[in-house]
């Protein structure tokens, strides 16, 4: 962890969020902060929200079997951005 940062995590079914309808997900980064949101459509970056939690993730869908059999981390997926 290093300024609210975590890196190469495992996230789902290992951890202690257990959902059978979630794919197990390694983490390659995660973070939890304070954040403002701006609205920059129109170019005139207005002000959505001054102070919200948020939690912003970079993660792909691993494979469970080459993971608890060599614990090598297989990608099932392309790179996942979710927030």
């Amino acid at each position: 962890m290093v300024n609210n940062v975590r890196f190469n995590q495992i996230q789902y079914r290992a951890s202690h969020v257990d959902r059978s309808d979630m794919p197990h997900l390694f983490d390659n980064a995660f973070l939890y902060c304070h954040a403002k949101v701006t609205d920059t459509t129109n170019g005139n970056n207005t002000v959505a929200a001054k102070d919200v939690f948020t939690h912003v993730m970079g993660a792909h869908v691993m494979n469970e079997n080459t993971y608890y059999r060599s614990l090598k981390d297989s990608a099932q997926s392309h790179r996942l951005c979710l927030h």
